[in-house]
This record gives C-alpha cells, structure tokens and sequence, in this order.
C-alpha cells in the first residue's frame, strides 16, 4: 500500500493505491509491473530496472511539504540481495530510477549491494542533490514480507522511519534543496550481477 500527500496549511493533490486494481495516476516504467496486490519493480533476475512515477501532485505549483508512507518488500531471504530500490522526490526519469534514484532532489535509498560506498550496505541512505547527508546500516531483505516506511518533509528538514523504528532519522538538513514546480515522486529499483524480488 502507498499514500503520498503534500501537508501543511496548502494542501496540493494526493495520491493513494493499494494496488489491487491498477495503479491510478502514475506509470509503471521498464520491469515494473503490477502483481498480487503491489508493484514488483523488478523480477529476481539479473540487469532489471524498473520503476513507479507518480503523476504530478500539484500541476503548476510547489510542494513545499509532504508526506509519503508505505511497504517495501526484498526477496528471497537467505540470500545477498542487489542492488536496491529508491524513493526519489525530484525531476521525473527519462525512463526509470534505480537504487540511487534522482541526480537531484530528495532521495531515500535502499541499498542493498556493496559497491564501495560508506557506509557498507545494507544501509538506508538520505541523498539531496546527489550527496549523501546521512545514513544507518540496517538489515533490508524482508524474507517477501512488507515492512512500513514513512517519510515527511518540511522546511525543518527530512524525517524517515523504515521498520518501526529499525532505522529513524529526524529533521535531516535538506540544504541546497529548493521545492521548484514539477518534481514527481518516483520509486525505481534495479539489479545487476546480484539480484532481488524488490517490491512496493
């Protein structure tokens, strides 16, 4: 299940989707599919990318805040999973995200693989204009079952919570970010050599 809205004292569009009959006014990009009650953004195979772009919540205006909860699901337990999945709230894809999701903007990534980044993954990061500001290492294969994520903005910064509490961060500087007329909110996952079931 996925709910994003703008919050505050203007509240633009929102978007709500359990999944169970289509995906509403969003698009399902590359390997991303519809299935059993959610998004598979990519199959258990390799070199897979796909992702979920949410139309724009507020054509012609600024989302100056928001809120985004949801489930996320990596499979199969036991294993090394690669390479992760991402939240972006920023300029919509060409085509699809992947793990690092946007270049510019917000973005919340699940990194599942080691590929010399600090610090090593498993870990959730917090990406603004394509630099990490923080970041905590976190088991992230779900064994297939969905776990919760919520995420708010505001101008006081970026709050994230995955697994009731497994991972939180509060009021996260999001210097050099400013709210401009057209950002989307994208999920994208991919894998490489390694691979996972990645799920919303």
């Amino acid at each position: 299940a996925l709910a994003v809205g703008a919050s505050g004292a203007c509240h633009a569009g929102a978007y709500s989707n359990d999944f169970s009959a289509g995906v509403g006014a969003a698009s399902l990009r590359e390997t991303a599919v519809l299935d059993s009650g959610s998004v598979r953004l990519t199959p258990n195979t390799t070199s897979q990318q796909g992702s979920l772009v949410i139309d724009d919540l507020d054509p012609g205006g600024v989302v100056q805040s928001f809120d985004v909860s949801f489930t996320l699901s990596t499979a199969p337990a036991g294993v090394s999973l690669a390479d992760g999945l991402s939240l972006s709230f920023g300029p919509p894809p060409g085509v699809s995200y992947g793990e690092s999701g946007s270049s510019s903007g917000l973005v919340v990534t699940f990194d599942l693989w080691d590929n010399g980044e600090s610090p090593t993954p498993p870990v959730v990061r917090i990406v603004v204009n394509g630099t990490q500001v923080a970041a905590q290492q976190v088991a992230l294969n779900t064994g297939g079952s969905f776990l919760p994520v919520t995420v708010h903005y505001d101008s006081s910064g970026l709050d994230v919570n995955f697994n009731s509490g497994a991972v939180s961060f509060s009021n996260v500087s999001t210097a050099g970010f400013a709210p401009v007329a057209g950002l989307r909110f994208t999920f994208g996952a991919r894998t490489g050599d390694g691979t996972a079931e990645q799920r919303i």
